[in-house]
């Protein structure tokens, strides 16, 4: 809340000087300055000023009612006269909640695209906050690390970002771009931030894919054969898995200097 001004005269002309000591019963919410001031017999009846500035606690606790009191002290009779509390509303501004930036919405399936998803709590919560991301097609997305997981934010570190990795699950199938689904949700003691998810969970996240049909093969040895016999072998891989099963026909195209068997292979 914006600073309020307390003036304070008295009503008659002491004998001595007077104290006026003043203190807020929250100090949480509400700081007044400066804690004491004197009035000295010659000017008893020029005001004397003390400002009550709200405190920002940084938790979202609500609108909060406080109590300005106050007491004099002098040899006088003006010595512990009865004063009349002051009452204050200090204006909560603090909100609960979780700030989530995305650096992008695309995977890909050879990791080359990744997404980091940072998160921070809009104020202090009154116990820790799990954060629990939940990948729900683990054959597309994957975290890049399950160290730290799940992310925890204790109350003294509230405003310090924490951030997680998600990068794409390679699954050797020609099925297209995938998108699947990532959500957040909050697990705290604090009733406050207890099963809240932040803006913009749930995340929809594409994961590209770079499977493409195809068969690599490899020879064990040199490109050589003899008429004693001696061959060569080939291993033969498909680049990607199959929607049904594949036939390979195999031949020689000078069958009086080499054949090849098997004369078909089959991946299922």
């Amino acid at each position: 809340t914006s600073p309020v001004s307390l003036s304070f005269i008295l009503n008659t002309q002491p004998s001595v000087n007077v104290t006026l000591n003043c203190w807020s019963t929250d100090t949480s919410e509400a700081s007044i300055s400066p804690s004491g001031l004197i009035f000295i017999p010659s000017k008893w009846n020029v005001p004397v000023n003390f400002t009550v500035r709200g405190v920002d606690d940084s938790i979202a606790d609500g609108n909060v009612t406080y109590s300005i009191v106050c007491n004099f002290i002098s040899t006088d009779s003006y010595n512990n006269l009865a004063f009349t509390e002051i009452t204050f509303v200090n204006l909560d501004k603090d909100k609960m909640g979780v700030n989530m930036t995305v650096s992008g919405y695309q995977t890909s399936e050879d990791e080359s695209q990744s997404i980091d998803i940072t998160f921070v709590l809009t104020s202090q919560p009154a116990a820790s906050v799990s954060l629990n991301v939940t990948i729900w097609d683990k054959t597309e997305g994957k975290f890049a690390s399950e160290v730290g997981l799940p992310i925890t934010i204790f109350p003294p570190n509230w405003n310090t970002p924490r951030k997680l990795t998600i990068v794409g699950v390679p699954d050797q199938l020609r099925d297209g771009d995938q998108t699947y689904m990532v959500t957040v949700r909050t697990i705290s003691a604090d009733a406050l931030y207890n099963k809240i998810s932040p803006d913009g969970s749930p995340l929809f996240i594409t994961n590209i894919d770079i499977d493409v049909p195809g068969l690599n093969i490899r020879n064990s040895s040199a490109l050589i054969t003899s008429e004693i016999g001696s061959g060569i072998t080939f291993y033969a891989r498909l680049r990607c898995i199959p929607e049904s099963n594949v036939v390979i026909s195999l031949q020689s195209n000078n069958t009086g200097e080499g054949k090849v068997s098997p004369s078909t292979l089959t991946f299922t």
